[in-house]
């Protein structure tokens, strides 16, 4: 009888000692992805942080059926990748009597006209927007925006910040 104790002792003392490893094992590896997925979250919030833009203001001249746009970098990064900023306008199609969304293309569709510098006046664009600048960027809108209603602009950077801006009225 002694013998058959002592064995039962030994087997809920080994099956402890297994639940006990696996328990550990268990939080262990709960513990390092939580780490590894803390990590995540903040290695892209302090991305979007150092890729931050802002539409400060946007106007239109109606004669030229241009768009104006003063886009702040408010991040740390230089913009430079503009080739892949997706400038996206929703506005209404008198032609089609309906809202209408358009993605405008770099180069052809909206291009950098310089940069603005603290006195208002505008130089030169070398090809990136530095950090803490604002540049003055010109849409050249579709022929049948309704200037009368409201007009919305979307700008996505190459780092996937978006900043959205609304004229009221076609300001």
């Amino acid at each position: 009888m002694g013998f058959s104790v002592t064995m039962s002792g030994v087997i809920v003392l080994a099956v402890v000692f297994i639940a006990v490893a696996t328990s550990v094992s268990v939080i262990m590896k709960t513990y390092t992805t939580s780490i590894r997925s803390l990590e995540q979250i903040i290695y892209k919030n302090v991305e979007l942080e150092r890729a931050t833009i802002y539409i400060k203001n946007a106007y239109i001249n109606a004669t030229e059926g241009n768009l104006y746009v003063e886009l702040q970098n408010a991040g740390s990064l230089d913009l430079w990748n503009l080739p892949s900023t997706d400038f996206l306008i929703i506005y209404w199609d008198s032609s089609l009597n309906s809202t209408k969304g358009e993605l405008l293309s770099y180069g052809t569709n909206w291009t950098v006209k310089g940069i603005i510098t603290s006195n208002g006046s505008l130089y030169g664009y070398s090809g990136y927007i530095p950090p803490g600048q604002t540049a003055l960027i010109v849409a050249y809108l579709p022929s049948n925006v309704d200037y009368s209603k409201d007009i919305r602009i979307d700008i996505t950077n190459s780092y996937g910040f978006v900043t959205t801006y609304e004229i009221i009225g076609g300001g």
